[in-house]
């Protein structure tokens, strides 16, 4: 105890100036062994500023016995002088008139026995009020202490003193009969046996609403029996039965091909005069187009057609096969200095509106540069690519130059290709340029076109004219597209055996991929068709439609195949909404406690009650609250499940890797191994849909008592980090897990836990990632970017549902819950984008039209997304902002990281920024890209900062080029987030103050003690 003179703490703080845990216990010892009323004012005031000042507190701080060690508290006069007289800054503030909540699961919060006078959502002051007898036995005036001291330790507030006529009246009772706590009249009253009700008061004290701090408690247990009772949860979703299957199956690309080069190309030929050119586009991979070319040659020569050149170019990216096939090895013998490449602008012609971008022609031709700079020995610098009027003859046309500035050579190209809705269904909605297969005869001066379809275009077609109005005629049949009736299945699930290319290029991470391109087709493609739907037909947004599962085989040479099944939608809700509400607590025959929750629902309840004894019937959670449930006169018994904790026997040896994908099991295993390190506490903190656990973690330093996460971030700055929002950003998971072994294992990263408190939730989907892993194992897809992974089971973004309690989404509940027990001022989103160039060839040749932004290129290996308040209300938070900004930049900046950031970077600007800066957008601050933007405070947002501004300061993302990452880069772009997340630990370590003691004048004998810090919180690079 430090000494009670002028303003001195009663609890020792550490170097670094934060309170930790009393060191002295304490006997309740009045004469007589009763507790007056002046002793127990004395006493409770005293156990509560014991609280307040403390960031935990040792089990039995206050008891009747005496033990070695122990300072007795004899007289209220004794217990005055330690009290003392704290001062610290005038406070100006007033008691809140709003009841206390009817809950007891509320008790320790600012719906309950607390208040929140400034509006930060943390508890700043009490209303509680103790109603007390003359006397009272040793033991419930101990006991009652411990409630005090952990109703301090629950807030940053008490108003004192605690034993007064007006507040919430926690009423004491003694009587005959079982102890119970009961919330009434708003407040409280304790009743029952002396004996009994110190043993309750005791339970309360340790064990509400949980006997350990950090997880989910009786709160959330609470709004699992809600959810349970409403049907929603607790049992797994799992996609329905077959509805119906269709097969497909086709000619193969090749023998379509042949079949009309043999019908109209050679007759073409003999019609004609003159040498004649012959140019094939193949959506094939490069062994089958040599196959191809050599068939072509030979029934050339069978026909007697000589001198005729034959060229099969792939139909997917043709400017890039043009490049690589026919520029390349024409200028390699030249040697030139310099090479131009033009490409037509694109626009559209028609009065639909074209989602191709004026540079979609440019779009085929990448990364076509750096290969041939690389091959060819030239600086980048050296090949230009320009564009063409819309007008020019070819599409594409390069030329090549020597030092002096003469023409070397020019060769030309032109795709074959037509215009066609988007989405058949809504033609208005906009028009797609699509290339086709076939051939471009030139002879004579002149050109003649055959069109093939791709194997792309024929499955494309058999999609959206076959498949498509299937799942629409089940929609329909359903009631139609509206919210409420969604998901509309359980899972539209495709397999396809196709026969295109699929090749790493040697250039980053970048690949040439018609299959994964019809990947993305299929699963956007899809979600966009029934979003649109809900649009035009009944208003709604129709974005959980269910899961859209392709998965895509390349099978060279083969003709192409498909299987498509649509399976049910799980049951819907048919139970009403109920209220719930812990009523009382008392002693279960084990001697813990035992609620009673009051339940009710509008109307007839017998379903409702059904549901109830279904629930009891489930196996009994290891870890509960033990709980009797009224409804409609009649009353349950059940265990209402606790999250579990998760902890193994040892450390991990070894730090988590950072080169590959944790997923599944092994999140699990991770996070419970790295809970054996005293630094770490770590549970399951909500169940996914389909039953997976979403587990979290909490750094802090070691401690013997019991902490409490309101008052962990009520002292020190509070820093969440989610990781795998969207599943297919593989890497935030390691980034997560090694962040958690640095604080625990490394001095220069332990430091941070005596000044910020840390959570991490490093698997928010696990659904989503158990798709990618499924997804990723097929060898041609591992390194695919997996966007049917992005979403949850039902391919609904999550994110609308982080702060509803009622979602059926474990995996969105989860975010909400955590940042509720930890309001924090930072939260970071650690997210990933595709690793390569994302092309969707029926979508405009890019990322989907969801997006206001194009994705096609990769624009940074790490980049940023924040945003500030504009609000006169809030004039620090675009220094704050900006504060981050230049933090992370300059953290980044020096490192591999910066390197690579300036490799895309360039590459961003050179494909993207420089032609349409509106749809590549972005500023580059110290060599690092941010989207930084000015939002205002919305008390429905989504973005936590702009919801809730007085909190949390910063609501921010990191992206890194992860989809899908492995080996190498895995560790590279996992680095990444961690360089991101340790510049702003750094910050917020420099932010952190040591709290104050501030003083309100709440009337007449009346006064609110408050320890605090600022908030929202202030960061500054010079701090």
């Amino acid at each position: 105890m430090t000494s009670p003179a002028g303003q001195g703490w009663l609890v020792e703080r550490d170097a670094a100036g934060f309170p930790g845990e009393p060191t002295q216990r304490f006997q309740v010892a009045p004469p007589g062994g009763m507790a007056s009323r002046a002793y127990l004012a004395a006493l409770l005031d005293f156990a509560a500023r014991l609280g307040l000042e403390s960031s935990a507190l040792p089990d039995a701080l206050f008891s009747a016995e005496a033990a070695p060690g122990r300072t007795a508290l004899s007289s209220p006069e004794e217990i005055l002088a330690l009290f003392g007289t704290p001062g610290g800054d005038v406070w100006e503030s007033a008691p809140l008139e709003r009841p206390a909540s009817d809950c007891l699961t509320r008790l320790f919060s600012v719906d309950g026995a607390l208040e929140d006078r400034d509006g930060d959502l943390l508890p700043d002051a009490s209303r509680l009020a103790f109603v007390l007898p003359d006397t009272l036995p040793v033991e419930v005036a101990a006991e009652l202490a411990n409630v005090a001291a952990r109703l301090g330790l629950e807030s940053g507030g008490i108003s004192f003193p605690l034993v007064r006529a007006d507040g919430a009246p926690f009423v004491v009772a003694p009587g005959d009969g079982a102890a119970e706590l009961r919330a009434e009249a708003g407040g409280w009253r304790l009743s029952g046996d002396t004996g009994e009700m110190a043993r309750l008061l005791a339970a309360v004290a340790s064990d509400w609403p949980r006997a350990v701090a950090g997880p989910p408690g009786a709160a959330e247990a609470l709004a699992w029996l809600r959810r349970g009772l409403a049907g929603v949860g607790p049992e797994p979703g799992v996609p329905g039965d077959v509805l119906w299957e269709l097969q497909w199956s086709d000619q193969a690309e090749e023998e379509r091909l042949l079949a009309t080069f043999r019908a109209e190309v050679l007759p073409a030929l003999a019609a004609g005069s003159g040498p004649a050119e012959i140019t094939v586009f193949a959506s094939e991979p490069e062994e089958v187009r040599q196959r191809i070319t050599a068939t072509l040659r030979a029934e050339l020569a069978t026909a007697g057609v000589g001198g005729a050149q034959v060229q099969v170019l792939c139909a997917f990216k043709a400017g890039l096969s043009w490049l690589r096939e026919v520029v390349q090895p024409a200028v390699q013998p030249l040697h030139p200095s310099r090479l131009v490449v033009h490409y037509r602008r694109y626009e559209s012609t028609g009065e639909v509106p074209a989602l191709d971008l004026a540079i979609r022609w440019a779009q085929e031709l990448f990364p076509g540069p750096e290969l041939l700079a690389r091959d060819l020995g030239l600086p980048l610098a050296a090949i230009a690519v320009e564009e063409a009027p819309a007008t020019s003859g070819d599409v594409w046309h390069a030329e090549a130059f020597d030092a002096a500035g003469t023409s070397l050579g020019h060769w030309a190209c032109s795709p074959l290709w037509h215009v066609q809705p988007w989405i058949p269904q809504f033609a208005d909605a906009g028009s797609v340029c699509v290339t086709t297969g076939g051939f471009a005869l030139t002879q004579g001066g002149r050109r003649q076109e055959f069109p093939v379809a791709t194997d792309l275009e024929r499955f494309w077609a058999f999609w959206q004219h076959t498949v498509v109005p299937r799942v629409l005629q089940h929609i329909a049949a359903g009631g139609g597209a509206h919210a409420h009736l969604q998901p509309f299945f359980g899972a539209l699930e495709v397999e396809v055996w196709v026969s295109e290319p699929n090749a790493r290029l040697g250039i980053r991470e970048e690949n040439d991929s018609a299959a994964e391109a019809l990947h993305e087709e299929i699963y956007f493609g899809t979600l966009d068709t029934l979003e649109l739907l809900g649009q035009r037909t009944t208003g709604d947004r129709t974005s959980t439609p269910g899961a859209v599962i392709p998965v895509v085989h390349v099978r060279p040479g083969q003709a192409p195949r498909a299987q498509v099944r649509l399976r049910q939608a799980p049951p819907r809700r048919a139970l009403p909404w109920p209220e719930v509400r812990v009523a009382a607590l008392g002693l279960a025959p084990d001697g813990g406690l035992r609620a009673t929750i009051e339940a009710h629902v509008d109307g007839a309840a017998a379903a409702t009650l059904e549901r109830l004894r279904e629930l009891a019937a489930m196996p009994t959670p290891a870890d509960g609250l033990a709980a009797t449930v009224r409804l409609a006169g009649d009353t349950v018994a059940l265990t209402l499940p606790y999250a579990p904790r998760l902890a193994a026997d040892t450390p991990p040896h070894a730090a988590p890797p950072m080169d590959t994908n944790i997923h599944g099991a092994a999140v699990s295993d991770w996070a419970a191994r790295l809970a054996a390190l005293p630094e770490v506490s770590a549970w399951v903190e909500d169940i996914s849909y389909e039953g997976r656990a979403v587990s979290a973690l909490w750094l802090h330093p070691p401690t013997t008592g019991r902490a409490s996460a309101t008052k962990a971030a009520l002292l020190k700055p509070t820093h969440i980090i989610v990781a795998r929002h969207h599943a297919n950003e593989i890497s935030s998971t390691n980034s997560a897990f090694q962040l958690a072994w640095l604080c625990a294992t490394d001095p220069q990263w332990r430091r941070y836990l005596d000044r910020v408190t840390i959570l991490l939730l490093p698997y928010e989907n696990p659904d989503g990632a158990a798709l990618h892993a499924r997804l990723a194992s097929a060898p041609e897809a591992a390194n695919w970017k997996h966007h049917p992974a992005r979403y949850n089971a039902l391919g609904y973004e999550f994110g609308f549902d982080h702060l509803d309690p009622d979602s059926p989404f474990g995996e969105a509940r989860a975010r909400g819950a955590l940042w509720r027990r930890f309001p924090a001022d930072v939260l970071v989103d650690n997210h990933g984008v595709p690793s390569h160039e994302w092309v969707q060839p029926f979508a405009g040749f890019g990322s989907p039209p969801r997006f206001r932004v194009s994705y096609w290129v990769v624009q940074a290996l790490l980049y940023g997304i924040a945003s500030y308040i504009d609000d006169p209300a809030y004039p620090h938070s675009r220094a704050t902002v900006e504060a981050l900004r230049d933090a992370v930049s300059a953290r980044v900046r020096d490192t591999d990281i910066g390197d690579w950031n300036r490799v895309y970077g360039a590459s961003y600007r050179f494909w993207g920024q420089e032609r349409l800066p509106e749809n590549f957008p972005g500023i580059f601050h110290d060599d690092m890209l941010w989207h930084i933007a000015s939002v205002t405070p919305d008390p429905a947002a989504r973005n936590l900062e702009a919801r809730y501004p007085q909190t949390t300061a910063i609501s921010w993302v990191t992206e890194v080029n992860d989809e899908t990452a492995d080996g190498e880069h895995l560790e590279r772009v996992a680095r990444a987030h961690l360089l991101a997340n340790q510049a702003t630990l750094d910050l917020l370590a420099a932010a952190a103050t040591p709290p104050h003691y501030r003083r309100a004048d709440d009337g007449p004998g009346r006064y609110t003690l408050r320890i605090s810090r600022e908030r929202p919180l202030r960061l500054s690079r010079e701090r």
